[in-house]
């Protein structure tokens, strides 16, 4: 009996592969732009001023910058800042990259109530693509986080900067990274910023096969709250 009802399951068709559709990967701006809509509140003043310069020439007729890029804040529907955002996409006008600036590092966080203050969540349901992919359960995902991104941190040093990047995580058909950099430039000095110590903490969602995740010329960079450690 026990034979028979192994050769009936081994004849059971396996679950059908969810076929995934990334958010914002591979699709045009503004599809991009209405999948976060329907998660995030986006700073949508930032968002017009953005895609209104993204044609601007020079007098020889090239763009002006490096890379086309899309930047602004996005918000939680209780209008509580998540994270800056930035987006880069080729010439024909599909996204290739997006990441978030969280407002707070993951790093330093331990407890499901300090972790609720970077940010991750919001972000990391923003890339469900309607299948459920996403993590639904905000411990779930804070202990994949603590328990198995957190352990493939990896430093580099260059000059005055210190980036600290995961080994390459997936979801919902997409490939991510998180990214800490503390650095400190005279470029950063301010009347608000005496220190000229910057510090960014970045989910990189790409495509699989996009290869090494590209920082946009111009990125923006976060000083360090006073207070606060990083």
């Amino acid at each position: 009996m026990i034979l028979f009802s192994l050769a009936i399951a081994a004849m059971q068709p396996a679950p059908a592969a969810v076929e995934h559709r990334p958010v914002c990967i591979g699709r045009r701006l503004d599809e991009c732009l209405d999948a976060l809509r329907a998660h995030l509140k986006l700073n949508e003043e930032a968002v017009a001023a953005a895609k209104k310069g993204l044609d601007d020439v020079d007098v020889n007729g090239r763009h002006i910058y490096d890379q086309r890029a899309v930047r602004f804040t996005a918000f939680t529907p209780s209008v509580k800042m998540v994270a800056d955002v930035e987006i880069l996409f080729d010439p024909q006008g599909s996204v290739r990259q997006i990441g978030f600036d969280l407002r707070d590092n993951p790093l330093d966080a331990q407890t499901a109530e300090q972790y609720d203050e970077t940010g991750l969540y919001p972000v990391m349901a923003a890339m469900d693509d309607g299948s459920g992919c996403a993590p639904g359960d905000r411990l779930a995902l804070y202990r994949f986080f603590e328990n198995v991104v957190k352990p493939t941190l990896r430093t580099t040093r260059n000059g005055n900067e210190e980036r600290k990047t995961s080994a390459p995580q997936r979801l919902c058909g997409l490939s991510y990274i998180y990214r800490d950099i503390y650095g400190r430039s005279i470029d950063a000095v301010s009347l608000d910023n005496t220190t000229g110590i910057w510090t960014a903490h970045e989910i990189i969602f790409t495509a699989p096969s996009a290869g090494p995740v590209r920082a946009a010329a111009g990125a923006r960079r976060r000083t360090r709250r006073p207070g606060t450690g990083r």
